[in-house]
């Protein structure tokens, strides 16, 4: 569990870069790394930022800024920063540079006492992390890109629910509610899922 925890993050990297172009490749590559050491640095010597509780809300909310959505988000949070002051050229790779980001934080994690006999906390987060990382950017695209409403409003929507049904689930599994756990892990991996189709189905045709 803890060498899952530890090669997860990398392994996909390496994956999800051989589907990508690769002047998209070299976007940030060096930043995200020494951000996402040092942001898992502090995190890992300091105490989580919510208390967790038991099982109720604060637990979840727990889940959502410590555990799972918030370090996820906090990368593409500083890609789309980045961007916009032009020190990442175009077209960029946020789900990349996310998930480069995070190498470091799943090794602290992985080594850390507090978690180190979870099998939820050492396998599932990984998981829910990459989710986010690759989700994220797929509804943000088709939002630039959308001239529709419903294009929109759909985008908008798969924003703002993907961090909070991967916090849940993480939530749903730790509780043992496992038949929410599984829904919300289903619902959760759908963008991800649909962005390594995409990806794949171009890097594909760039072969052919």
């Amino acid at each position: 569990m803890n060498l899952f925890c530890f090669l997860w993050t990398p392994l996909f990297y390496f994956f999800w870069i051989s589907l990508r172009p690769s002047k998209a490749n070299n976007s940030g590559g060096l930043g995200a790394l020494l951000l996402g050491s040092a942001c898992a640095l502090v995190r890992y010597i300091t105490a989580p930022w919510i208390s967790p509780g038991e099982f109720g809300f604060s637990r979840w909310l727990s889940t959502l800024v410590d555990t799972v959505s918030l370090p996820a988000l906090l990368p593409l949070l500083f890609f789309a920063l980045f961007s916009a002051l032009k020190i990442i050229p175009p077209p960029g790779d946020p789900a990349g540079f996310a998930l480069l980001w995070l190498v470091p934080e799943g090794i602290f994690r992985s080594v850390n006492p507090a978690g180190r006999r979870d099998p939820v906390f050492l396998t599932l987060v990984p998981v829910l992390w990459t989710a986010i990382a690759l989700g994220i950017p797929l509804f943000a695209r088709s939002l630039s890109k959308g001239k529709r409403r419903f294009r929109m409003t759909v985008a908008l929507f798969g924003i703002t629910a993907l961090p909070l049904a991967a916090a849940s689930c993480y939530w749903a599994f730790f509780c043992r509610r496992l038949p929410l756990g599984w829904v919300l892990l289903a619902a959760t991996l759908m963008p991800p899922v649909l962005s390594l189709s995409l990806s794949l189905r171009r890097a594909l045709k760039g072969r052919i």
